[in-house]
């Protein structure tokens, strides 16, 4: 089975399923490439519109940069990828390719379409972001099988951090034992220190034998980033603790 197949096979269920962006460094991957990939939280649309929604409008909606978050997440991502890749210990052969986003695969916590009324992340539960935690730990899991893990996961707000992140990737937390169960085995887990503790791991995962090292990022949802507090990719890569945690020269 192809990658597209296995992700389309993990997405492709319940009603108005969305459709994960997967650039060409997914499916026709080079063993020195740079992957990424940037979770969001959920896409709402209109009650006339839920009818007809189709899955392909959300990874369309990130080709053409239809929306403010798809825009900013190609921005956050385009820096880190950049910054990182060639240069991040551990990552000095690998190569950012940007062109036609190829290194970027983007997906959502909730992987269908909801309703107008969760516009605000405030109206989902955590019992929301758990249904959907099984599909977040087999696309891993297809993706490890395809030799295909990414070096870089951004994540979207505390909650999307919580339920998909730290609390799954680290080991002993809440939700550990179901990544294993799929397959995967958390042997590292650095966390940055000072003002990044809550916002950069450096994770080393075994999958099939296979050992694989990848960045775990937060950052703030694009629609509550202000003057006063923006926590996006320029504010992480100016932190000396991210840089020291990546091997990373002073900015």
């Amino acid at each position: 089975m192809s990658f597209n197949a296995a992700i389309k096979s993990i997405y492709l269920v319940g009603d108005h399923p969305i459709e994960p962006f997967i650039g060409a460094a997914y499916t026709e991957a080079r063993a020195t490439d740079f992957r990424l990939v940037m979770v969001g939280i959920n896409t709402h649309i209109s009650d006339e519109d839920m009818p007809r929604a189709k899955p392909s409008w959300f990874s369309g909606g990130f080709r053409g940069g239809d929306h403010h978050f798809f825009r900013q997440a190609h921005r956050d991502g385009d820096a880190l990828a950049a910054a990182l890749a060639s240069a991040a210990r551990g990552f000095e052969k690998l190569t950012y390719r940007p062109e036609g986003k190829a290194g970027f695969y983007v997906t959502n916590a909730i992987k269908r379409h909801m309703a107008k009324e969760y516009k605000r992340a405030r109206r989902l539960s955590p019992k929301d972001y758990a249904l959907h935690r099984p599909q977040w730990e087999r696309e891993l899991r297809a993706m490890a099988d395809h030799g295909v893990l990414p070096h870089l996961i951004v994540l979207y707000g505390g909650e999307v951090w919580n339920q998909h992140g730290w609390r799954m990737l680290r080991p002993g937390e809440e939700h550990y034992a179901s990544l294993e169960a799929a397959g995967l085995r958390v042997t590292k887990y650095d966390v940055a220190t000072g003002n990044c503790d809550t916002h950069a791991a450096r994770v080393g995962l075994e999958a099939g034998g296979q050992q694989h090292e990848l960045f775990l990022v937060r950052l703030s949802r694009p629609a509550h980033r202000n003057k006063r507090v923006t926590h996006d990719a320029k504010w992480i890569l100016r932190q000396s603790t991210f840089r020291r945690l990546a091997g990373l020269p002073p900015a």
